[in-house]
């Protein structure tokens, strides 16, 4: 019979040089290849991404553009609601409409005058004017003298000008 020997051998296997050299080769020609590949993505990807980025920079400015615009139109709309809301305030109160209906009666009774200043508030009416002759003057008064609407006629200031006439503040309390 035939002696088989199950042992391993020990025989190794030499590699040269130039089997080295060649997987060595290999190796850096596959290493090379995968950075060249990564290299060409990654400059492909910060050139999309600064086409973006100029895009997005181009919508940012035009965003803030509209939107100076936006904020110009919406203080004028606060400015004219706030104007309205004010105004309606004032018409609402039938007390304000009986005040200045009562300074265009007194103004109504005099022939030539001048407003410098009227305010009309809740209770009160206040106003200062220019009257040119003292028969306006005496017109005014007793105009003012027949109106029973006013507890309180204060005369504030009252000044003589040959030049322009009289000059009156008059303010009114209920």
């Amino acid at each position: 019979m035939s002696e088989v020997n199950l042992l391993i051998s020990k025989r190794r296997r030499v590699l040269s040089f130039s089997e080295a050299g060649r997987s060595l080769r290999g190796v850096s020609l596959v290493l090379a290849l995968i950075f060249f590949v990564f290299s060409l993505v990654f400059v492909f990807l910060i050139i999309l991404n600064q086409g973006k980025i100029d895009s997005l920079k181009r919508s940012e400015s035009s965003l803030q553009n509209d939107l100076k615009a936006l904020t110009e139109v919406e203080e004028k709309y606060n400015f004219i609601g706030d104007r309205a809301q004010k105004a309606q305030v004032i018409l609402s109160s039938r007390d304000s409409l009986k005040r200045a209906e009562d300074l265009k009666s007194f103004l109504d009774k005099i022939n030539s005058w001048s407003l410098e200043k009227g305010e009309i508030n809740k209770g009160s009416l206040s106003f200062s004017l220019v009257v040119f002759s003292y028969q306006d003057l005496m017109g005014l008064l007793s105009a003012i003298k027949e109106n029973q609407n006013y507890k309180n006629v204060v005369v504030d200031s009252l000044e003589f000008s040959p030049s322009s006439g009289y000059k009156l503040q008059l303010d009114f309390k209920i």
